[in-house]
C-alpha cells in the first residue's frame, strides 16, 4: 500500500474536491485521479461518488477513511522514530572500494571514533565503484571512499590522498636492493595480476607495446591478498604504494611507468546529515588540502 495514495485519498475526502486536493498536495489533478483510481483498484471498490459539484465518500470510503488516517499516523510515527533512533546512534554508513588501503582507513576511522564517542559506523566493501555510487544515490550509504575519476563532480567529492603505482616485491626478493627497475623485469619473474586494478587496461596495452609478457601466476581482486602473496614470495605486483603496518613488502619505482591514482570521498550533494558533516570536518582538520 502506497502511503502517498492514502494521503491523496484523505485530502480528497476532507476537501470534497479533486481540484482543491490537487492544489493542497501540489500535484496535478490527473496525477491525483490516477492515484485514487489505483487505490480503488487495489481494494476492488469505489471510494468516491464523483458528482458535478462535489465528491462524496461511498460507504466503503467512509469505512476506510478513519483507517487510512490511522495508517498514515502510524507510518509517520514509525518514520520519525526510526530517524530519531538513527540520529541517536550517530550512524555513519561508509561504502569502501576494495582496493583502498586497510591500514590508512583503520587509522582514519579509529581517530574519528576517538574524537566522536558514541558514533556507530557501518562499513560496506565492494569491488565496483558504480555499484557503490548506486547505493549512495539510493541513500543506502552516506559516503564512499574510492578512487576518483577525472570527471568526478567537484561539489560532491574531495581528494584525500594520491598514490603512485609502483612495483611491489618481497623484502628478500633479488630486486629488493634496487630503488628502480624497468617493466622488462616482469619477463623474468612470476606476476600477480590485480583483477580489480584501475589501470589494468592501460598496463595490458603498455605490456603489448613493449613486448612484455608477465608470467601471471595468480589473479587477486583484493589488494590485501596481493600484498600478502608478494610478501610470501609468490610473485611481483604493480599496485598503488600504500601505507602498511610493518615492512612486509618493498615498493620499487618503475622507470617507464608514471601513473598514479587519487583516492577520495564522494557524497550526495543534497545530503544534510550532521554526522556526515562531522566526518567531513574531521577529514578537513587532518589535511588543509581537503575541502568540502
Amino acid at each position: 500500500m502506497n502511503p502517498e495514495r492514502l494521503k491523496y485519498f484523505i485530502t480528497v475526502a476532507e476537501t470534497g474536491s479533486f481540484t482543491k486536493a490537487a492544489e493542497c498536495l501540489f500535484i496535478t489533478q490527473p496525477s491525483l485521479s490516477v492515484g485514487i483510481k489505483k487505490l480503488e483498484e487495489e481494494f476492488g471498490v469505489r471510494l468516491f461518488e464523483r458528482g458535478k459539484k462535489r465528491v462524496l465518500l461511498t460507504q466503503a470510503g467512509k469505512l476506510f477513511l478513519n483507517k487510512a488516517k490511522t495508517i498514515i499516523r502510524e507510518y509517520e510515527s514509525a518514520r520519525q522514530e526510526i530517524k530519531k533512533e538513527c540520529e541517536s546512534y550517530n550512524l555513519l554508513r561508509i561504502g569502501i572500494f576494495d582496493t583502498i588501503s586497510v591500514t590508512y582507513l583503520t587509522e582514519l576511522i579509529s581517530e574519528f571514533i576517538k574524537f566522536n564517542p558514541g558514533v556507530k559506523i557501518e562499513q560496506l566493501n565492494d569491488s565496483s565503484v558504480p555499484k557503490l555510487k548506486s547505493l549512495l544515490d539510493k541513500g543506502e550509504i552516506d559516503l564512499i571512499i574510492c578512487v576518483l575519476q577525472d570527471n568526478e563532480i567537484k561539489s560532491s567529492s574531495s581528494t584525500l590522498f594520491q598514490e603512485e603505482y609502483l612495483l611491489a616485491v618481497a623484502k628478500d626478493h633479488p630486486l629488493a636492493e634496487r630503488k628502480s627497475v624497468s617493466l622488462e623485469v616482469l619477463n623474468n619473474y612470476s606476476y600477480i595480476d590485480r583483477s580489480e586494478c584501475e589501470i589494468r587496461n592501460q598496463l595490458q596495452e603498455l605490456f603489448a607495446s613493449k613486448n612484455i609478457c608477465p608470467k601471471i601466476i595468480y589473479q587477486s581482486p583484493s589488494d590485501e591478498w596481493t600484498k600478502a602473496l608478494v610478501a610470501a614470495g609468490i610473485g611481483l605486483a604493480i599496485m598503488p604504494c600504500q601505507k602498511q603496518v610493518g615492512s612486509i613488502i618493498k615498493y620499487l619505482h618503475l622507470s617507464d611507468l608514471h601513473l598514479s591514482r587519487k583516492v577520495g570521498l564522494v557524497w550526495r550533494s543534497e545530503q544534510r546529515s550532521e554526522i556526515v558533516s562531522r566526518f567531513q570536518s574531521f577529514l578537513a582538520s587532518r589535511s588543509p588540502a581537503i575541502s568540502f
